[in-house]
């Protein structure tokens, strides 16, 4: 199936910028032509008797926002509850703050956008979700539908997180919570137990592809020198500590306007030449710790020095009695400077990963 997008939204059903409920029939969108296209390969694989691997990359909840209306009126704009917390974290170095190309209207750090505004895209963004929902029903029915079900790993992620007006944020690139966590779900038919359950395990997608493996019984097939972690046992013990992972790792690239550390400070299709900045961030049960470091593209090596003192911003966030349902309470303090001794060592720990 080809990769590919809706037209977009049109004036006349655009109500905001890349927030536009649509008359358009289901099929009129990209996202519900690939479930159809993938259903239908599953009755191939139904035919031909084989193991199968079918992958969905659905576009939604990605901007624009453009879905059946039927999925926005499930919502009331005015009901809809607005970030609490609209600035950036206090203390919070200069690169860690980026002003995305979404909303089109002048915000930054401590200036947020307004509550309509913010509502807005609250409002594109749960109806597209939700449209999101419906097209993954249209997947699991198709395993249903083919005797699938109970023989068949099932895995939903997401490829990033999205800032709704929290930390004055929209969007994405950056190295906070609200960017870099994402959604995993994973059903696996021979793990009944699990069903309905939850982990606090740290997880990577990196890991996807061993787990899956190993999931699917096919763990010897993995090559050598491939990344990740095989996260299986946890489907056999949700305490098995020691076979989970004890950090997780993300970065975020900076390319600020001259003379600048931000805001406007995005590297969309440059050359690695062109990066100035590398924000490097690792996640233990407890804390997040980001630093950002001068970045020599041409080498694709960040610049690590041998002491804090020396880097270009460090930031480290709480995350003690965070369950992962409240996205708006962490992250508002950058208390690096009150635990030198939590962030040497989370360093170190970047350093023998990154340099």
């Amino acid at each position: 199936f080809p990769n590919g997008d809706d037209p977009g939204c049109r004036a006349n059903e655009t109500i905001y910028s890349g927030v536009c409920p649509t008359q358009e029939p289901d099929d009129w969108f990209y996202d519900n032509q690939l479930a159809q296209n993938v259903v239908q390969n599953m009755q191939k694989a139904k035919q031909k008797g084989m193991p199968f691997f079918l992958a969905a990359g659905i576009r939604r909840p990605h901007r624009p926002w453009d879905v059946p209306d039927r999925f926005y009126n499930l919502y009331k704009k005015e009901n809809i509850p607005l970030a609490k917390h609209t600035k950036g974290p206090t203390g919070m170095p200069e690169l860690a703050y980026i002003q995305n190309s979404w909303p089109p209207v002048h915000y930054n750090q401590s200036n947020p956008v307004s509550d309509d505004i913010d509502r807005l895209a609250r409002l594109g963004y749960y109806a597209s979700v939700s449209f999101t929902d419906y097209n993954i029903g249209i997947l699991l029915d198709g395993l249903d539908r083919y005797n699938f079900t109970s023989n068949t790993v099932v895995a939903i992620v997401s490829d990033h997180g999205w800032h709704l007006g929290e930390q004055g944020e929209y969007c994405k690139r950056t190295n906070f919570e609200l960017a870099v966590r994402v959604p995993i779900l994973i059903r696996s038919p021979k793990h009944v137990q699990t069903f309905g359950k939850r982990t606090d395990s740290l997880f990577e997608l990196l890991d996807l592809y061993k787990t899956l493996n190993a999931l699917s019984g096919a763990a010897d097939r993995v090559q050598t020198g491939v990344e990740g972690e095989d996260l299986s046992e946890l489907f056999k013990n949700f305490d098995a500590k020691s076979k989970a992972r004890a950090f997780a790792f993300s970065q975020m690239a900076r390319c600020p306007q001259p003379n600048t550390l931000g805001p406007d400070s995005a590297c969309n299709q440059v050359k690695r030449s062109d990066i100035a900045y590398m924000g490097f961030s690792v996640r233990n049960a407890r804390w997040r710790f980001t630093v950002w470091l001068e970045f020599v593209g041409e080498k694709n090596r960040a610049v690590w020095p041998d002491s804090l003192g020396k880097v270009h911003g460090q930031e480290l966030y709480d995350h003690k009695d965070d369950d992962g349902t409240n996205y708006d309470r962490f992250e508002l303090d950058n208390i690096a400077s009150e635990y030198p001794g939590v962030c040497s060592s989370l360093y170190s720990v970047l350093r023998n990963e990154f340099a």
